[in-house]
């Protein structure tokens, strides 16, 4: 048998997958966290982030690095309006946006 003794992120991490993460540990230790950071910080010491070397958030996290609002424009923008902008002369939304997109409509065509 090999211990994990920490764990590396290369790059970027979605919030989302953090915070699912983090959930997952929370009801499987009967722990009582609801702020974001708090779940963050839980998770960051559950899978050994900090072992390897310093995990930072700010610096780590997509949506913390790019300074995303989740409740920005493009969340709150309907379907139409999105590809809209994407037609605009601007730079985002761009392709991983799209991509989003596509793969959120061909998700429920399937159902």
């Amino acid at each position: 048998n090999i211990a994990v003794v920490g764990s590396h992120v290369v790059g970027s991490i979605p919030l989302q997958a953090l915070l699912k993460a983090a959930d997952h540990y929370i009801e499987k230790e009967n722990v009582f966290l609801i702020k974001e950071q708090q779940k963050i910080r839980f998770i960051i010491d559950r899978l050994g982030l900090n072992s390897v070397s310093e995990f930072k958030p700010e610096s780590k996290v997509i949506e913390y690095v790019l300074g995303v609002n989740r409740h920005g424009p493009l969340q709150s923008s309907t379907v139409q309006q999105f590809v809209e902008s994407v037609g605009s002369r601007t730079s985002t939304p761009g392709g991983g946006s799209v991509s989003a997109l596509v793969t959120a409509l061909g998700s429920h065509s399937v159902r």
